[in-house]
């Protein structure tokens, strides 16, 4: 029971990162989207823009490859030493 509560809080911890780049990309969207109408687009807001997305993505990348796979191998050998002590 333990292993997946950490398992849920592990992962709502990395959605809520996921939430807040993603936010902050939206407004930085938001802000070229205006300036690009107004020709004022410069190379600086559009390097954010990548490197908020590069965040997104290894956020997610790194999630997956590591976080997951410990998490569910704690809570497999979690599972396998509460069935041995049950009769």
């Amino acid at each position: 029971m333990r292993a997946w509560i950490y398992y849920i809080l592990f992962e709502s911890a990395a959605f809520f990162i996921i939430y807040l780049i993603s936010h902050r990309l939206a407004l930085l969207g938001d802000e070229a989207h205006e300036e690009e109408l107004k020709g004022k687009l410069d190379q600086d807001t559009k390097r954010k823009i990548n490197i908020m997305s590069f965040c997104i993505s290894m956020t997610i990348v790194l999630f997956n490859k590591f976080g997951v796979a410990k998490i569910v191998h704690y809570i497999v050998d979690d599972e396998k030493i509460s069935n041995k002590t049950k009769f």
